[in-house]
């Protein structure tokens, strides 16, 4: 009996793969094919007589769990699960009850035979509790990624179950999916359901608190970055500033030179000949002076190089 309940579950397997396969509409010669084939084995068994029929059953039974066991070669769009692979090889590695690290996993054996002082064991700690609330909010956005195709996961795993097929990864990642699903959406937790969920909360709360501070820093750490860029630009401006001034000055006196040290020179011969404006003018001839460049000749005013022997 038991058998035949089977059996039947397997012809149901089976069907649904056909379905998805497609008989006429897939331009996939080999999909096509291999849903031709299998039609073909479940009309025998329908057609076939009580005396042939057992064989056939196991027959077309067999080709159908061999071909579930090969579902992962099936064209695109045609494999049960397909919807869910992407997220189901990331569940995969988001077991929050997994306590190998998901980060530096190398490195962070390597620390962990070592001695730690104090310090780094908090922090290794606070690492490890940040490692754990990170999956459980990654395991929360995937779950609800995987609503759309959870349904039909669901039925695949039914069918697959009454069929005794053998299970592979998907089987306890979907469950995982829809025990977290569950869990969120129960309106009647037990003791075990809660402190579960109640963990979660307050780890996720420090998760919380830890980002914000950490917020806070960065904040903190770009105002300052700002200040002091600014001060640096205004010092830089000032010091650009002061350079530019030194540079022309230097010009002028070579220029200055040339024109008063064979003969003084007046404040508009000056002008005229350096096309400068007489405050800037005034201004450079009286640091040339305290600098003992020029002599200022009086009766008329003028200006002349003073030579170093």
């Amino acid at each position: 009996m038991v058998e035949s309940v089977r059996c039947k579950a397997t012809l149901e397997l089976g069907r649904k793969l056909v379905k998805e396969l497609g008989l006429d509409q897939s331009v996939d010669t080999l999909g096509r094919w291999m849903a031709h084939y299998i039609a073909e084995l479940i009309q025998d068994v329908g057609k076939a007589s009580a005396e042939e029929k057992p064989a056939k059953m196991q027959a077309c039974c067999d080709a159908i769990l061999n071909l579930w066991k090969h579902r992962h070669m099936l064209p695109d769009g045609k494999r049960p699960f397909e919807e869910l692979e992407p997220i189901l090889r990331t569940l995969e590695s988001l077991d929050p009850e997994d306590d190998t690290p998901r980060y530096f996993r190398s490195v962070r054996a390597v620390v962990d035979d070592a001695e730690e002082n104090d310090e780094t064991k908090s922090w290794l700690k606070l690492i490890d509790g940040l490692d754990y609330s990170a999956k459980i909010l990654i395991r929360y956005c995937l779950t609800q990624a995987a609503q759309n195709a959870l349904d039909k996961c669901l039925e695949w795993v039914s069918l697959a179950d009454a069929a005794g097929a053998d299970e592979s990864a998907e089987f306890p990642l979907v469950n995982v999916i829809v025990e977290e699903d569950s869990l969120l959406k129960a309106s009647d937790l037990d003791e075990k359901e809660k402190k579960h969920i109640e963990d979660r909360i307050k780890r996720l709360e420090s998760f919380g608190e830890m980002a914000m501070a950490l917020v806070s820093e960065l904040h903190k750490d770009v105002q300052e970055t700002r200040v002091n860029r600014d001060g640096m630009v205004a010092q830089n401006d000032d010091a650009s500033s002061r350079l530019e001034d030194l540079e022309f000055y230097d010009l002028f006196l070579r220029k200055v030179r040339a024109l008063c040290a064979d003969s003084p020179k007046t404040m508009n011969d000056l002008v005229d000949a350096l096309q400068l404006k007489k405050t800037q003018l005034n201004d450079w001839l009286k640091l040339a002076v305290d600098d003992e460049k020029l002599k200022k000749l009086a009766r008329p005013v003028r200006y002349k190089w003073i030579t170093t022997e």
